[in-house]
């Protein structure tokens, strides 16, 4: 703890002797502990005191968080004060605060914690916003504490820069699990609509006192990375995000050199906890900004994103197809077409005979207007996309070859068996050996099977490559690639968050792709259930949807269209 609230001694310096003066005065007003001189009064809540003591076996600085005298009588604070302690006690996570010893003394319950000596967050932000890249390393930081809390279970539900200290080494520690929840039941402590933790950092659902998850945690993230940026919370009507608007909105508030991070912010910000990150994505969302900062250039260029495409995603080639072509002579130039600002780049009359003709060719991410078209020699990034079919990635070398023929593949559709059969392989706790695709043939499922392996083995690179390839035919309105991307994200094998691919589905599913459809109709439900159950509204349009995907084509859409049909009220 630090001198406002409690925590540790991490890296510390050890602190400076205090005055006998001190001592005696806070002598005073504590309970003696034995083993702990206690030096002064580091701060107070409604549930404790918090002292900076002085282990005297050890003969380290430690935080002696005491428990208000008042309440030593009231069973449900002395339950939530010992909760904190046999929580945190388990964690063994570097940003994290550490656990001693816990124990009682006269009546008044105490733990024994490590002693954070650098200063609060908030005491930074005091001083004026900070700057992107630290605010992200410390935000990043946090963001893995969260992740590693989340996965023990534990909801820390008062994620503030308060409750973020700093070792005498600069790293950020998470403080303060007084109000700490388990998510794997229901606590004794919580009474339903109660509201318990720091109104302004509060999500939504906890400031109505409903439930709360991990993503209120996120949530509370967002809104600390927001006020490190601007030395601020946003307003009320801008920390709650229902639309882009909103997003953009978020965006013009903060400064010139942190609007890159407005999206992340406010995918945090969500309305809806199922529509937020997860911890995990946080980290690694937040991993990709930080590189966004250090490389922005290469990050923000789309022909960059084709340049690294060279991976065979789908079986047998039949989603994404990437040709091995000889490479560039001398004369190779960069990526793109040629304009007068290139006077001195050789071109090469490349024409394209791709199958349907309705199909649209992108050179390095640029649409081509004319099939028979002066491109610079070298190697290319091609991509043919069409809303009917399978769009096909391939590299091009106008220095050796001037003719290219590509057939695409109309999408199908999955039959029910196979729909079944991938969703039991797909689910998260299905172990390794069942991530493959057994008697699932269709191709987009294929491929997302074999995502959900790389992901269980731990093949980062594979999966990079994958997501590459993925996101570039996304991007160029492929609707296979679309919908791959957004199954992925709902089951958290990407970073992207599921709402920043539902946009993708919509358009997918405006095309007239019918499993696109389906698997949008069943976020519409997600989004607007209310205890597992939808409204007459919500169930018709969800009934709607459903019975769109059938008239596109996926027959056993009808089983949710008649589902819905039984349950609406007859007119």
């Amino acid at each position: 703890m630090n001198e406002h609230t409690p925590n540790s001694d991490r890296g510390a310096t050890p602190a400076p002797p205090d005055n006998a003066a001190t001592l005696v005065k806070a002598a005073v007003h504590s309970p003696s502990i034995p083993g702990f001189q206690i030096r002064r009064l580091l701060g107070e809540g409604g549930m404790a005191r918090v002292f900076l003591a002085q282990d005297i076996n050890l003969k380290r600085s430690v935080a002696l968080k005491v428990m208000s005298a008042d309440l030593s009588n009231d069973e449900q604070f002395r339950q939530r004060f010992d909760e904190e302690g046999q929580i945190v006690a388990k964690f063994r996570h570097p940003n994290l605060v550490v656990v001693f010893a816990s124990g009682e003394i006269d009546g008044q319950r105490y733990i024994v914690m490590e002693y954070v000596a650098g200063g609060t967050l908030s005491e930074r932000i005091a001083k004026g916003p900070l700057n992107p890249n630290e605010a992200l390393a410390i935000v990043r930081s946090m963001a893995d504490a969260l992740r590693y809390s989340h996965e023990n279970g534990i909801v820390h539900r008062d994620v503030k820069p308060a409750n973020i200290l700093f070792t005498a080494t600069n790293e950020p520690i998470l403080s303060d699990f007084g109000i700490a929840k388990s998510v794997a039941m229901d606590s004794v402590n919580t009474v339903p609509g109660s509201v318990i933790g720091s109104p302004l950092y509060m999500a939504p659902e906890q400031l109505l006192g409903k439930a709360v998850s991990d993503k209120t945690d996120v949530y509370s993230l967002g809104l600390v990375l927001y006020e490190m940026l601007t030395g601020k919370v946003p307003p009320r009507q801008l920390s709650i995000v229902r639309s882009a608007s909103d997003i953009k909105a978020l965006e013009d508030t903060l400064p010139g050199d942190a609007k890159f991070c407005a999206a992340f912010i406010g995918e945090c910000l969500r309305l809806e906890p199922g529509d937020r990150p997860s911890a995990q994505q946080c980290v690694a969302a937040l991993t990709e900004l930080s590189g966004a900062r250090s490389e922005p250039k290469a990050r923000r260029s789309r022909a960059a994103l084709y340049a690294a495409v060279v991976a065979l995603v789908a079986a047998a080639g039949v989603y994404v197809v990437t040709k091995s072509l000889p490479t560039g002579s001398s004369n190779e130039v960069a990526p793109g077409i040629a304009t007068d600002a290139q006077p001195n780049t050789v071109l090469s009359l490349t024409s394209f005979d791709v199958q349907p003709a309705t199909a649209e060719i992108f050179i390095d991410g640029e649409r081509l207007t004319d099939a028979r078209s002066n491109l610079p020699r070298g190697v290319h990034q091609a991509a043919v996309i069409d809303k009917a079919s399978y769009g096909q990635l391939l590299a091009v070398d106008t220095s050796v070859a001037n003719r290219y023929a590509v057939s695409l593949q109309p999408i199908g559709l999955p039959t029910e068996a196979e729909f079944v059969e991938f969703n039991t392989r797909f689910d998260e706790h299905s172990p390794v050996s069942e991530a493959v695709p057994g008697n699932v043939g269709y191709a987009p499922y294929v491929a997302l099977l074999q995502l959900r392996s790389d992901h269980l083995q731990g093949r980062q690179s594979a999966i990079v490559e994958q997501l590459k390839s993925l996101r570039a035919l996304a991007e160029l309105g492929d609707p296979a690639s679309r919908l791959m991307l957004f199954i992925a994200a709902t089951d958290h094998l990407v970073d992207d968050p599921t709402d920043s691919t539902l946009e993708w589905v919509k358009q997918a599913s405006n095309d007239g792709y019918a499993l696109a459809t389906y698997y949008y109709a069943l976020h519409y439900r997600w989004s607007h259930e209310v205890d597992g159950a939808l409204d007459a509204t919500a169930l018709r349009g969800f009934r709607d949807l459903m019975a769109l995907a059938q008239q596109q084509g996926l027959g056993f859409a009808s089983a949710a269209v008649r589902d819905a049909d039984a349950l609406l009220p007859k007119t």
